[in-house]
C-alpha cells in the first residue's frame, strides 16, 4: 500500500468508527442519555412558545445561550429525540469539513511539509474526541458550538491571509455566534479580539471596526443577560455556577491541558525541552510547589476534574501520593505550555484566555477543553525545522494517541464505572 494511501485508510476507519458510534448510540463522555432528556425538553419549550413573547425562561434548563435550540427549532419539527441526535451529526460531519479548510490554508502547499494526505488524518482526528461524538451521538447541545468556533478560526486564518473587511467581519461573526452557544466561549473572543486588534494603531480603523462588530453583536447576549439578570438562565443561576479566580482549579486546569500536548512534544527538540528545564529548575520547583500548596484547598471528587485525575485516582487513590504526582504532572503541563508559548503568541493569548475563563465556573470538566485544545495546537502550533519524516510520525502517531484516548475513554465508562 502506498505511503500516502495508509493516511487515507486511516482517516477512512476514523469515519467508520464514528458513523458505528452513531448507530450503536455510543457514551465516551458519560451522561447522555440524561443530559438528552433535558435537552430534548427545551427542544419542545422552543417549539411551543414565543421566543419573543412572555418566553417561560424558569423552565429552561440549560446552562448556555439558546442558539442550539432556536436553530434547531426554527429548521426541523423534530417528533423525537432521535431527531437531535441526526440533525448533530450533520453538523459533526461540517466540523470535519471545516478543520480540514482550516488546516489547508494554515498549511499552504509551497511553503510547509504538510501533505493533503496527512491533513486528511489529523482533521478526522476531532473525530475520536469523547466529547464531540457523545455529544453528536446524543443530540446535545454542544456540537454546534464546535462547528461555528471552528469557521471563526478558518476565518481568523483567511483574514490573516487576504486582510480584507469581508473575512474580518465573518470572523467576528462566527465567534460571537459561538458565545450565542455557550457562554464558556468568552475564551474565543478573547482570543480573537486580543489577536486582531493593531497594538501599534490603537486608535486606528481596524481597531474600531473590531471594537464596533464586537459590541453591534454582541447586544443580544448582553439584553438576554438582562432578562435573565445573570450570565446564567434562571435555574442554573441558582445554582451559584459562576465563580471568581477558584485558583485552586489550575492543576485540575494544567493537567487536562497535558493530555493534548504530549503529541506536539514529538514535534519538539527534546534537548532543547531539557535545556529549559534545568535553566529554570527554580520556578519548577515554585511552580510544584503552588500546585502542592493548592490542594490544601481542594476536595478531590470524582465528579469532574479531567481524564489524568481520574486515572491517578483509580491507581493511586486519595492521599499524598496523588497529590504528589498530580502537583509534578500539572506543573510539567505548565512548563511545556510555557516552552511553546515562547515562539507562539497566537497560543499565548489562547492559554491565558482559557485558562483564566475556567478558574471563574465552579466545576471543572473534561469537556470543556475537548476537542477544543487539540484544534488550538494544531491550527496555531510553532511548527519550525521539521522533515517530512517528523511530520509522517507525528500524524501517525497523534492518530493512535487520540485512538488510544477514546478507548480509554470507552473502557472507563462501559467496564469501569
Amino acid at each position: 500500500m502506498n505511503s500516502f494511501r495508509q493516511y487515507y485508510f486511516f482517516s477512512l476507519l476514523i469515519f467508520v468508527t464514528f458513523f458505528l458510534g452513531y448507530f450503536l448510540v455510543e457514551d465516551s463522555s458519560g451522561g447522555g442519555s440524561i443530559d438528552l432528556i433535558t435537552i430534548f425538553r427545551n427542544f419542545q419549550l422552543f417549539e411551543s412558545n414565543n421566543l419573543f413573547n412572555n418566553f417561560p425562561w424558569n423552565e429552561y434548563k440549560s446552562t448556555s445561550l439558546p442558539l442550539y435550540y432556536i436553530t434547531s427549532s426554527f429548521l426541523f419539527d423534530f417528533n423525537e429525540s432521535k431527531d437531535l441526535s441526526f440533525f448533530n451529526l450533520i453538523l459533526a460531519t461540517f466540523c470535519f469539513y471545516v478543520f480540514y479548510n482550516t488546516l489547508k490554508i494554515s498549511f499552504p502547499k509551497k511553503k510547509n511539509l504538510f501533505k493533503k494526505h496527512h491533513l486528511c488524518l489529523l482533521a478526522s482526528v476531532i473525530f475520536l474526541s469523547p466529547y464531540l461524538r457523545t455529544s453528536t451521538f446524543w443530540g446535545l447541545e454542544e456540537v454546534i458550538g464546535i462547528l461555528i468556533m471552528l469557521i471563526s478560526i478558518y476565518y481568523f486564518k483567511l483574514n490573516e491571509i487576504k486582510k480584507s473587511s469581508y473575512t474580518l467581519f465573518l470572523c467576528i461573526f462566527f465567534t460571537c455566534l459561538a458565545f450565542y452557544c455557550r457562554q464558556s466561549y468568552i475564551f474565543l473572543l478573547s482570543f480573537i479580539f486580543f489577536s486582531l486588534i493593531d497594538y501599534k494603531k490603537v486608535f486606528g480603523k481596524i481597531n474600531f471596526l473590531i471594537v464596533f462588530y464586537f459590541i453591534i453583536f454582541l447586544i443580544p447576549a448582553l439584553y438576554t443577560f438582562f432578562i435573565w439578570k445573570s450570565v446564567f438562565p434562571p435555574i442554573d443561576a441558582a445554582h451559584d455556577r459562576l465563580k471568581l479566580l477558584l485558583l485552586y482549579h489550575l492543576p485540575y486546569i494544567f493537567n487536562i491541558i497535558l493530555i493534548y500536548i504530549i503529541p506536539f512534544i514529538l514535534l519538539q527538540n527534546l534537548n532543547e525541552i531539557k535545556k529549559f528545564l534545568i535553566s529554570n529548575k527554580y520556578l519548577f520547583l515554585i511552580a510544584f510547589l503552588l500546585n502542592l500548596l493548592l490542594f490544601n484547598f481542594i476536595e478531590i471528587s470524582s465528579n469532574g476534574g479531567g481524564a489524568m485525575s481520574k486515572i491517578m485516582i483509580i491507581l493511586l487513590g486519595k492521599g499524598i501520593i496523588f497529590n504528589l504526582i498530580f502537583s509534578l504532572t500539572s506543573s510539567i503541563s505548565f512548563f511545556l505550555i510555557y516552552f511553546i508559548c515562547l515562539n507562539s503568541k497566537k497560543l499565548t493569548i489562547f492559554f491565558i484566555s482559557i485558562i483564566f475563563t475556567f478558574l471563574n465556573i465552579s466545576t471543572i470538566f473534561q469537556e470543556y477543553f475537548d476537542p477544543i485544545v487539540f484544534v488550538f495546537l494544531l491550527v496555531f502550533f510553532p511548527y519550525k525545522k521539521l522533515n517530512y519524516g517528523q511530520i509522517n510520525r507525528f500524524t501517525f502517531l497523534t492518530a493512535i494517541y487520540y485512538s488510544a484516548f477514546l478507548i480509554s475513554a470507552l473502557f472507563y465508562y462501559y467496564k469501569i464505572l
